[in-house]
């Protein structure tokens, strides 16, 4: 109603009629527009990332919020270690940056493309984070520097979930980053808090983005967590 008297140009008629049959097609729409929110920031992302969720909004909140950020040495800002793992379009890492900038945040993923994705993210968002290009689960290969904070948003969705998930995710979204082997649904849960065990610093602490069924198998986290159960 507020534009009803606005002239579209013959380029953003092609679009809306283009944008009309990616979403007849199931594409998300977020990929139709090349880019999303996350954080009050902007986000470009494509096929080779998945696209953001409130609920990482939340952890990243969290975080914010909960993990040992706000430190202090000699009136001046400390360096903070952060590492996310399996970063996909960067939107964690970026945000941590964006909100604690002395902290020094390192980012990994396996995927090249996604990883494209992460540092143009960076640029757009005016923040420096270092990716890198890694196998968390061949993570021994690695030099591990010590870390206040470790996060992970990692594959955890099984394969006999796919039944269950929206044609629009299963069909777009990249599978290299949603799921996991039906009898090893807490594989990289495993490595990354085994890798934690080594690089996070005594008041560091470790988090993870985990869907419902299997947190369910989690027991209450302890300093004597046994990661063989």
């Amino acid at each position: 109603m507020m534009k009803g008297e606005e002239k579209l140009s013959n380029e953003e008629v092609a679009f809306i009629h283009e944008a009309v049959v990616r979403l007849q097609g199931h594409e998300p729409l977020q990929y139709v527009l090349g880019q999303t929110h996350f954080m009050d920031m902007v986000f470009k992302v494509n096929p080779h990332v998945l696209i953001p969720r409130p609920e990482t909004e939340e952890l990243v909140t969290w975080i914010l919020e909960e993990a040992p950020l706000d430190r202090s040495s000699g009136g001046s800002k400390a360096p903070l270690e952060i590492l996310d793992i399996g970063t996909g379009s960067g939107c964690i890492p970026i945000a941590l940056k964006k909100n604690r900038p002395w902290a020094r945040v390192e980012a990994w993923d396996i995927s090249a493309e996604a990883l494209e994705t992460a540092r143009g993210n960076a640029l757009l968002n005016h923040v420096e984070v270092d990716f890198q290009l890694r196998d968390v689960l061949n993570y021994q290969k690695y030099p591990l520097a010590p870390r206040h904070v470790v996060i992970s948003n990692p594959p955890y969705v099984t394969q006999s979930e796919q039944t269950k998930m929206a044609q629009n995710v299963l069909e777009h979204e990249p599978h290299l980053a949603l799921f996991v082997a039906d009898d090893t649904p807490l594989l990289f849960y495993r490595v990354i808090a085994q890798m934690a065990t080594t690089c996070l610093l005594p008041d560091g602490c470790l988090y993870f983005e985990i869907n419902e069924p299997t947190a369910r198998r989690f027991v209450p986290c302890s300093k004597n967590l046994d990661l063989n159960k």
